[in-house]
């Protein structure tokens, strides 16, 4: 299951952090602006929500330090399943899903973070190139877009994401367009077959390395992962229009032996 890789430094205390509601904690940590790369840029003129599963809103973060833009620090009860929004300038809005920590504490920096509209919107030109074809929500933001990337640290894991098959479905039960990027022999970005042998140009045999959903109305919406290993991986968010839905640091389900 993916828990987001938010956690975190369990239990440590955050000194002079008011005292939180009865039975709740804080949870705080900056907030980037994109994906982490090699320089690491906190979010700008941002905003915090946490929610429900469905949705609804729990608590918003509050930047308490103005010394620290991009710092956030949120009121929440602890061991919770949560969606976190985020949303702020020159970025898409982003929704996660995880769980609050059982303690207060921080989570780990470049664990959270919004997706650029500068650099996203470059790897959906790149896939329409790919494709060979459209992809409306680059340009009109309407409905939902999956993003996601897996992580692949052993040969097992690679082995499980090369032949992966990923539906996503909204709460039409419509399912969404999909497309899953790896590399060629080169080094070059391809795609690769949603669950069988590359057929067409631009197509070659890999694990996935990044995915993306769009066509999915805005609501409740799922994505299946089925490893070629017989692993199954479900995601469950609820999108608004022009959402980007977080998938990435996707971890594998323990094999059962």
């Amino acid at each position: 299951m993916t828990r987001l890789l938010l956690f975190m430094l369990i239990g440590i205390s955050l000194g002079c952090a008011p005292a939180p509601m009865d039975d709740g904690i804080y949870w705080s940590g900056y907030v980037l602006n994109d994906v982490p790369g090699e320089e690491l840029a906190a979010l700008s003129e941002g905003t915090l929500v946490l929610t429900t599963p469905a949705g609804d809103p729990l608590s918003q973060g509050e930047e308490p330090d103005a010394a620290k833009p991009g710092y956030f620090q949120v009121e929440i009860a602890p061991d919770t399943a949560v969606g976190i929004r985020l949303s702020g300038l020159d970025v898409h809005p982003t929704v996660w899903r995880t769980h609050t920590p059982p303690a207060t504490a921080w989570w780990l920096n470049g664990a959270l973070f919004a997706f650029g509209t500068v650099a996203l919107d470059g790897i959906l030109e790149l896939t329409e190139e790919l494709l060979g074809a459209v992809i409306p929500w680059r340009e009109v933001q309407e409905g939902v877009l999956i993003y996601g990337k897996p992580v692949i640290e052993t040969q097992a894991e690679l082995n499980a994401w090369t032949g992966a098959t990923v539906t996503a479905i909204d709460a039409d039960y419509h399912q969404g367009q999909v497309a899953l990027i790896t590399v060629d022999d080169e080094g070059q970005p391809s795609l690769t077959g949603n669950g069988h042998e590359p057929t067409g140009t631009n197509e070659a045999t890999g694990p996935v390395l990044l995915l993306l959903a769009w066509d999915l109305a805005p609501g409740p919406i799922r994505l299946i992962i089925d490893t070629s290993d017989g692993r199954t991986m479900v995601l469950d968010w609820v999108g608004q229009d022009g959402d980007v839905l977080s998938a990435f640091n996707l971890s594998l389900p323990t094999q059962k032996q």
